[in-house]
Order: C-alpha cells, then structure tokens, then sequence
C-alpha cells in the first residue's frame, strides 16, 4: 500500500462524490495502481445506493474493471498538452540562448502564407491514435481526431505545479477541462482527469544512418537538425530524380529535401511537424 485516502461527508452520495474528486487528484506513474478501478466503483450506480454484496466485483467486473475506450476529450487534452510542452520547451531554450527573442522559438507554429498544420501520432494500450493540430492566428488550436464527428476548437493553458503540469482546456468555448499531465520522457505523456488517467506513448523512430558503412547517394536524409514542415509525398508514390519530397526548416532556413533517384516511396518515416536530426532517414525506398 502506497497511500490510504479517507474522505467525510453528510451523505453517502456527497461523501462518494469527493472520493471522486480525490482519486482523480492522485498521479502516480512508473507503477500500475488500483486508482481507475476505485474512481469507477465511487461511481457505479448499485455501489452508489449501497446495493453491494461480496459478489459485487465479480458481477459487474467488465464494468468496474474491463478495457474502456479512450474518449475524444483525453486524446484532444494529451496532443495540446504535448503541443504546449513542446512549446515551452524552445521557449525556455530561447530565454537561455544567446538569442532570446528568436522569432523561430517565440513564434512557434507560425507561418507567413498558410496555418501550421501538426500530426500527432499516440499510442496507448496497443492502439494508435491519430489526431492533426492546427494552430490558428488567435493563440488557438483547432484539433482533429481521426475518426472523430467533427473537429474541436481549443483554447490551453498550460502551467507548473510542483512536479507536474496543469492543463486548463476550453473545448468550442463550452466545456473546460482541467488535467495533469505528467512528461515521463520524451516519448511518454501521462494524463490525468477526472473520468480516470492514461497513458500515452508517442513513436519512436530509430533511422539514424551515422557510422552506418553502406550509406549511399540514394539515401533520403536530412542535413541537419530541424522540423519537418511540408511532405510532399505518400506510401506508393513514384518519384524521378530531383522531385521534391520533404521540406524542413533548419537554421531559419526552409531546406527542400529533393530525391535523389528513381522509385517508388514503401513507407514515409516522418510527417510534418515533427523533429528530426541530422543524418536520420526520411523515406523508405520499395525493393
């Protein structure tokens, strides 16, 4: 046992509303707690009328403790989260650079003709989902969850609080949502709200081609480190010499990444927002 919450009130129904509320202040990551399976006891309706028997777990066990589906609202909170964390993050390096008002880290997202258009790739409990973040002249972000009805207009703020993170999201200016998050590393977010928590891993690429012996001219990388900002092509595409496939922006530059044979493309390794470093494979080439 890690913790013991005991919580008081005038009624059972008041008293298992702020248990509620407790649990879901709980984050606890790097080990696997009962927390989610408590959160959904406090709130099934028979637990609620204290219609409970030594059975009661085994009756309603889908319920209490079966595999749920991710809601659209934590998939929209865990990809802004991410968005804002990134945000942060070349901000402060800016403020300890030698250039502390670079526009290409105060302006994150920014774009002279067009709006910034993020893709965001999560997985959590072995399924993927996929969600495209635009990021709009107001400071807003419009989010698209792939497989959802519609997209979502998001306004975030995301602020420290001891160890953690606090999200404030306000979803097509109707509903606000408050979570933690938790950055467990660079791959690894941790959401926690009030329907419960999760886990969310982001893709890890490893194409780095340095050292690698039988590097060729017909190797698509890129020549330094910078963020993908346009892919110019998809899984099947055929491409002749010369035509354009990636474009990243490095050292205030935009760098367009041209092919450097003939082929067909068999897998596109990054997507537009996305960092890369130098040297690290772009594309895979069909046999």
């Amino acid at each position: 046992m890690i913790a013991k919450l005991v919580v008081w009130s005038e009624d059972r129904i008041s008293a298992l509303e702020k248990l509620h509320r407790k649990l879901s202040d709980y984050q606890v990551v790097g080990l696997d707690t009962n927390l989610k399976f408590l959160m959904r006891l406090s709130q099934h309706p028979q637990f609620v009328e204290g219609r409970v028997h030594t059975g009661f777990i085994e009756e309603h066990t889908e319920m209490l403790l079966g595999e749920q589906a991710v809601p659209q609202s934590a998939i929209v909170q865990a990809v802004v989260g991410i968005v804002l964390h990134d945000e942060s993050i070349a901000l402060n390096a800016a403020r300890t650079s030698n250039d502390p008002f670079n526009p290409f880290a105060t302006l994150t997202g920014f774009r002279v003709n067009h709006l910034y258009e993020r893709k965001i790739e999560l997985w959590h409990r072995n399924k993927e989902y996929k969600a495209d973040v635009v990021y709009n002249r107001d400071g807003t972000y419009t989010v698209r969850v792939e497989g959802a009805a519609a997209p979502v207009e998001v306004s975030a703020k995301l602020t420290r609080s001891g160890a953690g993170l606090v999200l404030v999201l306000e979803m097509d200016k109707q509903n606000v949502l408050r979570s933690g998050v938790v950055m467990q590393d660079p791959h690894t977010i941790h959401l926690f709200t009030l329907d419960g928590s999760y886990k969310f891993s982001l893709p890890v690429y490893d194409n780095s081609v340095e050292g690698n012996n039988e590097v060729s001219d017909s190797l698509v990388v890129s020549p330094m480190p910078g963020v993908v900002d346009k892919v110019m092509v998809k899984e099947g595409d055929s491409v002749r010499v010369g035509d354009p496939l990636f474009v990243v922006i490095a050292m205030k530059m935009e760098h367009v990444i041209k092919s450097p044979k003939e082929g067909i493309i068999d897998r596109v390794l990054f997507q537009s927002g996305e960092n890369v470093s130098k040297n690290v494979a772009l594309v895979q080439w069909k046999d």
